[in-house]
């Protein structure tokens, strides 16, 4: 496990995550936090702009936490598949 994110995220040492998992944890603390969240609600509809943020957002994580190349495309793929999810969800709402 990076050094750096240790203390960060809830793993223990003796039971790394794997690189999907890490990147699941980098999106779920992203989307927690309180200023992101709001923002990501208030621009939903934008879609391709929703989803061009997030993906800075993580690649921003990523690149502050030192993790590899695997790990941000596996917090990529997942914040997608969320944000799908709910703009479909948003979508099926409206009908």
């Amino acid at each position: 496990m990076h050094r750096s994110i240790e203390n960060e995220l809830p793993f223990s040492n003796s039971n790394p995550p794997d690189d999907e998992a890490l990147g699941r944890q980098i999106v779920l603390q992203l989307m927690s936090a309180p200023s992101q969240c709001l923002f990501l609600r208030g621009n939903t509809l934008t879609g391709s702009g929703t989803f061009a943020l997030m993906r800075k957002l993580v690649d921003a994580r990523c690149d502050e936490l030192s993790l590899p190349d695997t790990v941000r495309s596996s917090a990529r793929s997942y914040s997608a598949s969320l944000l799908n999810e709910a703009l479909d969800s948003l979508f099926k709402q409206r009908q």
